[in-house]
């Protein structure tokens, strides 16, 4: 579904547009944590080795993940209605805390509050169980 906005005095996102998420984060949330590292250690040689090829040197995939988690962790659940401006046919936040957020915070908050709550939980599960990355890998 198409990023859906609501325009009564203030332009806001939609709450349907959070819906566009639910199957992923369901999907995502349904699988159990020790299964979840089981199958990122299977295939963490593949990962690595196509990472290497278009990651950062010094960095391994591995890092790369506890990285990424750092960054959802981290991302604010916003509650009530998001405020944006229109620009061009594209959206800004509103809020300029929430418009310097680095592109990956600023698309988690498109999820809607209840679908970061859950990804926030399952990856909180998740991640004592996965390898602990080796800084600086070669």
């Amino acid at each position: 579904e198409p990023f859906s906005v609501q325009n009564s005095d203030v332009l806001t996102i939609s709450p349907e547009s959070y819906q566009r998420y639910d199957v992923y984060v369901e999907l995502f949330t349904q699988i159990p944590p020790e299964q979840a590292a089981a199958l990122f250690k299977q295939y963490q040689v593949l990962f690595d080795e196509a990472y290497q090829e278009v990651g950062k040197p010094n960095t391994t995939f591995n890092q790369r993940v506890f990285d990424a988690i750092d960054i959802i962790m981290t991302t604010p659940v916003v509650t009530g209605n998001v405020p944006l401006i229109a620009q061009s046919v594209t959206y800004k936040f509103a809020y300029s805390e929430w418009e310097q957020l680095p592109a990956a915070q600023k698309q988690l908050l498109r999820m809607g509050p209840k679908n970061l709550k859950k990804l926030k939980a399952a990856l909180k599960q998740i991640k004592p169980y996965l390898p602990q990355p080796v800084k600086n890998a070669q």
